[in-house]
């Protein structure tokens, strides 16, 4: 693979002026990485490593430019690496797709690997009726990425919208014989493609593979967060749960008083009144939940505060 194939796709996927780490892992468990804010330098670096190293990888969300001060556009053995805290903005909502493999860390043989192309195939056309644009396919080596480009803040909120994409993707495409994976921490390492992947021993069935970008969109269009988040509401809400004798216990997700009292009458219980006592609203049932002779003579009550978190009490046994 030339120097210009290598910063070709790093030019399709780092923004230019962005900082992003590079980081790469030998053969002899040994770490490298570095911060580079310059395209050329960070195609030199990671071409200059390929013939040896396990696998090359960046952060495919930039960093706050104060990481050049670690490792300024060069390579450093790894005393180091980005956190959470250390990324400014997210580019990339991506999906990993890969064969699943027993042992692990060995690559993929041909024919696993075009199951989770086929599989890819699928998960772009399904995120597309979704209303989803176009994403970079990538060829990791072993399997295949869906790269979405983004610009979101690297925020506890952002981060559980990812959490919740993925997790629709992963009830959508259960794990069989190919895993759909995502990645919500802001700090994940991605491949940088042109580089070689080398998983286990270089084995005829399973031969070490060059990464490579496979389809690139004609224009960088951005995946709204609107889009996102239609996926995100196909996660099922919680509902409360009954767990012995501490009775209803709940996230409080998605939960108000008449949600609650609606729930509770399906369910067969049966209220006696309903008490404000300030941001609570307390239910008291005619019985416990958890043992119907427990009735008459103590109150059992379920209650909701105003952020919906949910409590259970029998005073049977207070």
């Amino acid at each position: 693979m030339s120097l210009a194939e290598i910063r070709k796709s790093l030019s399709v996927m780092v923004l230019p002026g962005d900082v992003v780490e590079l980081r790469i892992f030998d053969r002899f468990n040994k770490k490298y990485c570095g911060w580079f804010n310059d395209i050329d330098r960070m195609a030199e670096a990671a071409l200059s490593h390929d013939d040896t190293a396990e696998g090359v990888y960046y952060t495919c969300n930039s960093c706050i430019p104060g990481m050049l001060a670690i490792a300024n556009n060069r390579i450093i053995p790894c005393a180091t690496a980005s956190q959470e805290g250390n990324i400014e903005r997210r580019r990339i909502l991506g999906f990993d797709i890969d064969p699943v493999r027993n042992p692990v860390k060995i690559s993929s043989t041909d024919s696993e690997k075009l199951l989770a192309y086929n599989r890819a195939i699928e998960v772009r056309a399904w995120l597309s009726s979704q209303g989803f644009p176009l994403p970079v396919l990538g060829d990791s080596g072993n399997g295949y990425h869906l790269d979405y480009f983004v610009d979101l803040p690297n925020t506890p909120e952002i981060k559980k919208l990812y959490e919740a994409v993925y997790k629709v993707l992963q009830a959508q495409y259960p794990k069989d014989a190919v895993d759909v994976q995502g990645f919500a921490d802001a700090n994940r390492i991605w491949k940088v493609y042109g580089t070689v992947a080398r998983k286990g021993e270089n084995m005829p069935d399973r031969p070490h593979r060059r990464s490579k970008l496979l389809e690139i969109p004609d224009k960088r269009e951005i995946l709204t967060i609107e889009a996102m988040q239609k996926i995100a509401d196909m996660l099922p809400k919680e509902e409360p749960k009954t767990t012995g004798t501490n009775g209803i216990k709940s996230t409080g997700k998605a939960w108000t008083p008449e949600k609650l009292e609606g729930y509770l009458t399906e369910r067969g219980a049966v209220i006696e009144r309903i008490k404000k006592d300030g941001d609570i609203t307390r239910f008291v049932l005619k019985a416990c939940l958890n043992n119907p002779e427990h009735d008459g003579h103590k109150e059992a009550e379920v209650h909701i505060n105003k952020d919906g978190m949910i409590g259970y009490k029998c005073h049977h046994n207070s």
